[in-house]
Formats: C-alpha cells, sequence, structure tokens
C-alpha cells in the first residue's frame, strides 16, 4: 500500500529539522540548509514537483576516506599532507575546476555530470568530538552533544505521520526480516507440492535431496544471522578447556597461551577481578571473552586506554562473559 505524502520536499525537511525544535543543535550543514528551506515554506514557495518521490537515507558505516573520494585536487595543502596517498591530478575524475572523484567513481562522475547527484562539502558541527562512536550518534539525532536518545527521522515520523497508513517508512537492515522468511518457506512449500502432485513423475531419493537442500541452507542462514547457536555452540566445547586455562591463570601461571579449545586466545590481560583476552579487533571496536569468578568483570588501571570506552559485559554462563569495546 502506497499513501501519497501531501508535504513538498522542503516541507518534510523542515519539520524534520526545524520543525522538531532543534535546529539550534544541528550540525552546521544541516541547520543551515533545514534554515533555508523552512524560509522557503514560510514564504508560500515551497513546491514540489515530484510529490511521490521516495527519500532513502543509506548508512554507510566504516572508515571512508572523503578527501580521497571528492579529490581537492587543485589544493597543494592535500598533497603535501599526502604526498603517497593523495590521488594524481591526472588520475582525478574532474567535476569541476577545483574538485573530482576518485579515479574508480566512473559511476558516480557520470550521475553528477547528468544532474542527478550533488555533493556537500565539509560536513561537520562545532567544537567536534574525537569519538567516532559519538560522532555518528550526533548525526543520527541531529544534536551534537545534546543527549538525544531519537533520531531525527524517527522524530519526524512519530510527529508528522499517520501510524495507521502502511509502508510510509521502511527500515532494511542487516537481518532478513520475519515476512520474508515467511514468504519463503511459503514458496518453497507451494512448489514442493506441486512438483509431487498427481501427474507427475515420481521424485527419485536425488530429487529430494536437491529439494531438501533448499530450507537446509535457508536454516543454516537463519542460525547464524538471527540466532546465537554458533557462538553458544563454539563456547559449549571449549568450555572445559576455558575452565582448565582459568584455574592456571588465576594460580599464576602464564598469560601467553596460544589456542585454548576453539579460541585463539593469545595472550591473557589481567583485569581487577579476573582476565579476559580478545578474539577480535578490527582497529574500531574489539570483542571478548572475560572470566571473572566473583560477578560482573572489573577493569583495572591496567586494562585503561584513552583509545577505547569502557567494556560492555554480556554473561554466558558461570563466571564467563562476553565483552565488547569501541574506540573512543
Amino acid at each position: 500500500m502506497h499513501t501519497r505524502c501531501n508535504c513538498s520536499r522542503r516541507d518534510f525537511l523542515a519539520r524534520g529539522l526545524y520543525g522538531l525544535g532543534i535546529g539550534a543543535g544541528l550540525p552546521l550543514i544541516l541547520s543551515r540548509t533545514s534554515a533555508a528551506l523552512t524560509a522557503e515554506a514560510l514564504r508560500g514557495t515551497s513546491v514540489e514537483k515530484h510529490p511521490e518521490r521516495i527519500l532513502v537515507v543509506v548508512e554507510l558505516s566504516g572508515g571512508n576516506d572523503g578527501l580521497n573520494t571528492v579529490v581537492p585536487f587543485t589544493d597543494p595543502a592535500y598533497y603535501r599532507a599526502r604526498p603517497k596517498l593523495g590521488i594524481r591530478e591526472r588520475e582525478v575524475l574532474k567535476a569541476s575546476d577545483t574538485f573530482g572523484f576518485h579515479p574508480a567513481m566512473v559511476g558516480f562522475e557520470r550521475l553528477y555530470k547528468d544532474g542527478l547527484l550533488g555533493i556537500v562539502h565539509g560536513c561537520g558541527y562545532d567544537h567536534p568530538s574525537l569519538s567516532h562512536f559519538s560522532s555518528m550518534g550526533f548525526w543520527h539525532t541531529g544534536v551534537p552533544n545534546g543527549g538525544d536518545s531519537y533520531g531525527w527521522l524517527g522524530r519526524l515520523a512519530d510527529r508528522r505521520y499517520d501510524t495507521g497508513s502502511r509502508n510510509m517508512i521502511v527500515n532494511v537492515g542487516p537481518l532478513i526480516a520475519a515476512a520474508i522468511w515467511t514468504i519463503l518457506a511459503g514458496v518453497w512449500f507451494a512448489q514442493f507440492w506441486i512438483a509431487q502432485a498427481p501427474g507427475r513423475r515420481p521424485m527419485t531419493r536425488q530429487d529430494r535431496f536437491r529439494w531438501l537442500a533448499i530450507p537446509v541452507a535457508l536454516g543454516l542462514v537463519f542460525a547464524l544471522t538471527r540466532t546465537d547457536a554458533v557462538k553458544e555452540a563454539r563456547f559449549g566445547l571449549s568450555r572445559g578447556a576455558l575452565d582448565e586455562m582459568a584455574a592456571n591463570v588465576m594460580a599464576g601461571g602464564p598469560l601467553e597461551r596460544g589456542w585454548v579449545g576453539l579460541y585463539d586466545v593469545g595472550t591473557v590481560e589481567r583485569t581487577a577481578n579476573g582476565f579476559w583476552f580478545v578474539l577480535a579487533d578490527d582497529g574500531l571496536a574489539r570483542i571478548g571473552i572475560a572470566y571473572a569468578p566473583t560477578g560482573e568483570p572489573i577493569e583495572s588501571d591496567a586494562n585503561y586506554s584513552p583509545l577505547w570506552q569502557a567494556a560492555l559485559f554480556e554473561h554466558l554462563d558461570g563466571p564467563w562473559w562476553a565483552f565488547a569495546q569501541g574506540w573512543d
């Protein structure tokens, strides 16, 4: 079901930003944009030529290199700061007399020249936080240092749209929705039923194997993405070896451990009431397992680093906890 929005694109943004009373705390680019759109709306010059247009907001999680995405190829400071990483001017896909795209962005260059892509330079806000995660939260809420717990688009949805309208706002996340699983299961059962209908060639063992391969594969995907089955199985199979290691470490044993059960423990680090070890560290976040026989793990001064936020803990079983830390 599609419900037509009776507001213009400018009205949409004005209500989402200034209309929700958050204009004063917005990042500079959004604040100026919202102010201009609101002024147009008040003057009655806000006219939407394509009222059925759909706004798509895409969040790309990761460390995009903005200066090598849209390259300031005429700025000598860029090449002084990046003598090796800078994109040479002859390689840049020119978008203007001063800026151009990375040579791999041929499609973006085409969209830009066709008038279907816009670029906003210098996005940011006053007194920026040095924390990646805090900055992401500020962009989600539109309120730097404001402590708001809801995103600007969600606040707009709460105040502007009729909650009875279906599919007015749709979120597409990294996991397959329950409705999609239901549809996939229904399609499979219908096709399987038709394949066994009277008059059809009887199924051989190989035919049945091929049919069963589909639900088995979907079941594995579901188990990997929607449950903790893999994590729990790995921990369960390694529990005996982990308990043995814990007894040895707590008795003063060595901290260099290597593989323990199904975990590549590497080096154990002592905490205030036990120890922990890191399983994965991508530079922006790390996860691991902690041992704390007296309750929730407590970080010691030796665990502190200005690069990492305080760890978040999830109880696994007995004295064992999973932990995660974000880069501050």
